[in-house]
């Protein structure tokens, strides 16, 4: 055979489908996007005093939409940590961040830490803000926390923010427990600002109406995600870069990467990695006269995942209503509409997958708490076995919609007279779940197919499937080599029938064996014929 073709050495990693990388020839299977179960099970509300709005505050209380949450293997426990919007005493709104923990990722404490200045007259769980970490409040309750293994063990938590003066950089925290926190780095993120001749920082320029022509500010008040990337050994930071077309601003996502959390370039300078096209919610431009995309990519909650290669996004799509409904745009506030949540993948977090563009969490009835607007919490976590957790902050409020008016009351806007005011004015975040390795599958027809890999070298002893055919669906595997021959004894007719089979760990056999050992280290290719199955993941592990 030609050497010069390239052999993929997948060792003993998990493999999961995020592409046509392993699908070289196929027929009868495509590449299937799974939502995760919705449990309706509610793990954060307001419902401590100090979450709550006081009789003279004119500010509903309510849990932000930038929180996270990760599961610490050394302490054995879930973690959240969950921006908090709640009136102060003297009726003023301030931004803070709460902290939530739990043994099982499905029910949550807030444990009383008495870290703030006290001015709630009580106990609370507030680690940020309100006199805690020496913060008074923080800017849009802005709130990731990752685990630092290039950290000491007295920094190995950091957290992304933006603390009330740093407006509008990002700054950096580092902490031992999660709980006490110490600014570490300033302007971690930032971007290029113009001022005035006045020195007044210029976000936008208007016209004589006050209406925002170009918004000159590259904003950060969005969920921004810095972690490390053990693939390509950096920093990698997702941030909101606003754009500007002839139908108004909107946000993308871009990216950037950095050997320390001390060299990111400026947001103008980051790579942009995902925007919103004409395949998001066309309007009609008559300035351009073409179409243009009318929703935006707000925050992203992007990960990288437990597998080989493998990137998960959750962006944020916000659908705008200023350009769809007629009269809208010259009402305030004019950037109101829902948002749904995306999905996207990518092997290398640069280029970025988002298949049929449906949600990934569907917004729920009129009725529902999530009717209007869902988020992800940033992270996914292992859940009870063959399963991970995700939350999301949903509510049946639009995104906006609460502003202030300039041209009406509130009851007498188009939104109210559209029916989009809240039912329930809710701010809630629920678990969801979805099968371990369980965002993507290769989906065999019906009537059956099949895919071969390409050339590859694994390193393990046995193969292990992420499998579920149900009831009638079934699935064989073929290891040939690599002139694409069935070796002997591992044929299709070799291989044990699997079927009745909905596992995460379903080892392969062949003739009553499951032992490769002799194949580890050869240049092989896989062949999967797939009936009326789904197919999520394959490994080689070793003992």
């Amino acid at each position: 055979m030609n050497r010069s073709k390239k052999v993929l050495d997948i060792s003993d990693k998990k493999q999961v489908f995020i592409d046509g990388l392993f699908l070289e020839k196929s027929f009868g299977v495509k590449l299937e996007v799974h939502q995760p179960v919705k449990t309706d099970e509610v793990a954060i509300q307001c419902d401590k005093p100090w979450e709550k709005s006081t009789g003279d505050s004119p500010w509903e209380a309510r849990i932000a939409g930038y929180n996270s949450v990760l599961f610490d293997e050394k302490d054995q426990l879930y973690k959240m940590w969950y921006g908090l919007l709640s009136a102060r005493p003297d009726g003023i709104l301030g931004a803070m961040i709460a902290y939530a923990m739990s043994t099982d990722g499905v029910t949550w404490e807030k444990p009383l830490l008495g870290l703030d200045d006290g001015r709630f007259g009580e106990k609370t769980n507030i680690v940020m803000g309100a006199g805690a970490s020496g913060e008074e409040y923080i800017n849009d309750c802005h709130c990731m926390v990752f685990l630092d293994p290039k950290a000491e063990e007295a920094e190995r938590y950091k957290m992304l923010t933006r603390p009330g003066e740093a407006y509008p950089e990002l700054c950096i925290y580092a902490s031992r427990d999660g709980l006490h926190w110490e600014r570490k780095i300033e302007k971690v993120i930032t971007y290029h600002k113009e001022f005035d001749k006045d020195g007044k920082h210029i976000t936008a320029d208007f016209d004589s109406d006050g209406n925002i022509i170009n918004v000159r500010d590259f904003h950060l008040d969005s969920q921004n995600i810095i972690f490390w990337d053990d693939r390509i050994q950096k920093y990698v930071a997702y941030v909101r870069k606003n754009k500007q077309l002839a139908t108004g601003q909107y946000r993308s996502i871009a990216r950037a990467e950095s050997d320390d959390l001390h060299s990111f370039p400026m947001v103008e300078a980051m790579e942009d990695v995902l925007e919103p096209d004409v395949l998001d919610s066309p309007v009609w431009d008559e300035a351009s006269n073409r179409e243009m995309a009318g929703s935006d990519l707000y925050t992203n909650a992007t990960i990288k995942y437990d597998a080989d290669n493998a990137y998960y996004m959750f962006p944020s799509i916000y659908y705008k209503y200023g350009p769809f409904m007629k009269g809208y745009a010259e009402e305030s506030p004019m950037n109101a509409g829902p948002v749904d949540v995306g999905f996207a993948a990518s092997r290398d977090g640069i280029n970025w997958h988002r298949y049929d563009r449906r949600p990934f969490i569907n917004l729920g009835f009129r009725e529902d708490d999530d009717s209007a607007s869902i988020y992800m919490v940033h992270g996914v976590v292992p859940g009870a076995e063959g399963k991970l957790y995700l939350y999301s902050l949903d509510t049946d409020n639009l995104h906006g919609a609460n502003r202030g008016d300039k041209h009406q009351e509130k009851e007498n806007r188009l939104v109210a007279k559209e029916a989009f005011l809240p039912e329930k004015n809710v701010f809630l975040i629920k678990r969801h779940e979805i099968r371990e390795d369980g965002f993507i599958s290769v989906r065999g027809d019906y009537t059956g197919g099949e895919f071969i890999t390409p050339l590859l070298i694994f390193e393990g002893d046995r193969l292990s499937l992420n499998v579920d055919t149900s009831a009638v669906g079934m699935l064989r595997v073929e290891i040939q080599d690599e002139y694409g021959m069935a070796i002997e004894g591992y044929s299709l007719s070799d291989c044990h029938l699997i079927h009745t089979a909905n596992q995460i760990k379903r080892v392969v056999q062949w003739n009553g064996s499951s032992d490769l050992s002799q194949l580890s280290g050869q240049v092989v290719k896989l062949r999967f014929t797939i009936r009326n199955a789904d197919l999520y993941s394959f490994t080689f592990p070793k003992d």
